[in-house]
């Protein structure tokens, strides 16, 4: 536990330097503030007559010292009012820069995870669960950000506490001790808690990353859920999940209600033996033991917020731990960043030269000695029955995926090396397509921005789409629906064959785009290829041979290897 707080320290401490300083210095300030809030009584008090007559005492040297016998009632009153408004007004302010802090920390956090995130590699990407990323960035971020806020109210209380006894030691040092070495006690006593409280914040994460994988897997399946009628099936698994995060979170707060009942039945105990001590054995006469008894109303609430702070920190420090994992993940599946000047403005040729691929810890090979190579303005097709390899072998193409053995050559550069330049000339129409929820011309523009209207009609007429939606009510701003539930399998097909084809690429990829289309929306397609044939690179992989008629070479793979090449 303390060294993933240590880290949680450090992290914080790291992200803004000069702000965490500050927030410190205005802690100490404000401490110092409240202690002088509190002597300020202490004229109050003496005005009152309370301490007339009474013999030399250490707080006899303090009254002195804040110069008690010079203040009339209404000064003295003047004074407390103006340091509590300076305390109240410096709370303020400490607040406000708490929160910056924390939200920016937060913020900090998300920008960085995002950031890795998307420059991780794609064989990382395919082999994570995404409900566990999603889980991670939402509900592990919010956790930090709660420890992020009780981790400041812990150093406040210690430092508020560090004040007090300071205070106290000066008036009744014996007593001090004696509050020091109970509250100490109480501390080491209530320790197991702590970490019970930690178990029970790694029974939170595990528990909510459960439920939002099971979320997700329902949701994305609700339409064979309901065909098949197990909705109650799928309800009680949930539901025993939700119940697992519930007793998650019911074990935190009883560890929290069993803290705070503790501190009661203890203070209601310290206070009694305060009192003894103070009368019977060391016998305070009684502006000591008042004065004492007003510190110790400030010190024991502090000693519990310092509980609480600690074991609410707790909790937080497995989300904090969550996150840690998954940044070393990412930062240990980073993609390469060549640093090549050599780059790639038109396709001329590509080779494969020996390519294989495996995954981790595979055994087979996914792809193995594959070697071919084509030309600009070609149109290649690639068939082979499922599991042949065909999408990896676009993966590769793609730069997504990296050869195990051999190598991709473009222009006579390694693809590798022409990473960044590559990118900018391919296209690619995956079989799962993705739209997201706006209108028609926000999906086709979402990848190229500013393109004319006039090409966007231009590019529609090209993918036979310009008739529908020049006949629906909103025209270009009709909305697509969620993953583009508003628009026919063919049609989202098509929609982002246009939205790739406005990003005016070299190279033109589709991987099974067509295979759960009917005949008519296959045709389509097939007759939008036909129409780019010759204006760029084609590279098609398809399960349908009645579909390679415009094809200048056929690839036929299986079992990851090349069966054979026809040139037609």
């Amino acid at each position: 536990m303390f060294s993933s707080a240590r880290s949680f320290i450090i992290r914080l401490y790291r992200f803004n330097p000069k702000l965490l300083s500050l927030s410190f210095l205005l802690t100490l300030i404000l401490s110092l503030f409240e202690g002088i809030s509190l002597v300020s009584l202490l004229p109050i008090l003496s005005l009152t007559g309370i301490f007339h007559n009474s013999t030399h005492t250490r707080l006899d040297g303090i009254m002195n010292y804040v110069g008690v016998h010079n203040l009339t009632l209404l000064n003295a009153l003047s004074v407390f009012i103006f340091l509590i408004a300076i305390s109240a007004y410096l709370k303020r302010q400490q607040s406000l820069l708490i929160n910056k802090i924390q939200q920016g920390f937060i913020s900090h956090l998300t920008f960085e995870l995002y950031q890795l995130l998307a420059t991780t590699t794609w064989i990382y990407w395919i082999s994570k669960t995404k409900s566990d990323i999603n889980h991670t960035l939402t509900h592990e971020i919010m956790r930090v950000s709660m420890g992020c806020y009780f981790l400041f109210q812990l150093l406040i209380n210690l430092s508020m506490l560090l004040i007090y006894l300071v205070l106290s030691f000066a008036i009744a040092p014996e007593l001090t001790l004696l509050i020091m070495l109970f509250g100490s006690a109480l501390l080491f006593f209530l320790a197991p808690l702590v970490r019970g409280s930690r178990r029970a914040g790694v029974l939170i994460s595990q528990h909510s990353r459960q439920l939002l994988f099971s979320l997700m897997e329902h949701l994305n399946g609700i339409k064979e859920v309901k065909t098949y009628g197990v909705e109650n099936q799928n309800f009680d698994y949930l539901r025993q999940i939700r119940l697992d995060v519930e007793e998650s979170n019911s074990t935190s707060v009883l560890l929290q209600t069993k803290v705070e009942m503790i501190y009661k039945i203890v203070a209601a105990v310290f206070i009694s033996l305060v009192f003894y001590v103070a009368i019977k054995i060391l016998d305070l006469n009684l502006e000591r033991l008042l004065f004492i008894l007003l510190i110790f109303a400030k010190i024991w609430p502090r000693i519990s917020s310092v509980q609480t702070s600690l074991h609410s920190v707790a909790i937080s420090l497995p989300a904090f731990l969550s996150i840690q994992t998954l940044e070393d993940e990412i930062q240990a599946n980073q993609q390469i960043q060549n640093d090549s000047s050599s780059k790639v403005v038109e396709i001329e040729n590509i080779v494969f030269e020996q390519v294989s691929f495996y995954f981790p810890n595979q055994v087979r090979a996914t792809l193995e000695n594959i070697n071919f190579s084509f030309k600009r303005g070609e149109f290649i097709a690639c068939i082979g029955e499922s599991g042949a390899g065909k999408s990896t072998l676009a993966d590769i193409l793609l730069g997504l995926l990296k050869p195990t053995t051999g190598q991709v050559i473009v222009n006579g550069n390694r693809l590798v090396d022409v990473q960044d330049s590559w990118q900018q000339l391919i296209g690619y129409v995956p079989q799962d397509v993705f739209l997201f929820n706006g209108t028609i011309q926000d999906n086709l523009c979402w990848i190229t921005q500013g393109i004319p209207e006039d090409e966007i009609w231009n590019v529609l007429d090209l993918v036979q789409l310009s008739e529908l939606i020049k006949k629906l009510p909103n025209g270009l701003q009709t909305n697509v629906g969620e993953r583009g539930i508003n628009l026919s399998g063919g049609e989202r097909q098509r929609l982002v064959l246009a939205r790739v084809l406005l990003r005016r690429p070299k190279i033109l990829i589709l991987d099974e785009a067509s295979s759960a289309l009917d005949e008519k929306n296959n045709q389509l397609i097939q007759k939008a290829l036909c129409d780019l044939k010759g204006k760029l690179t084609l590279f098609v992989i398809t399960h349908c041979r009645n579909s390679l008629m415009h094809a200048d070479k056929v690839i036929t793979l299986y079992n990851g290897k090349i069966a054979q090449i026809d040139e037609v």
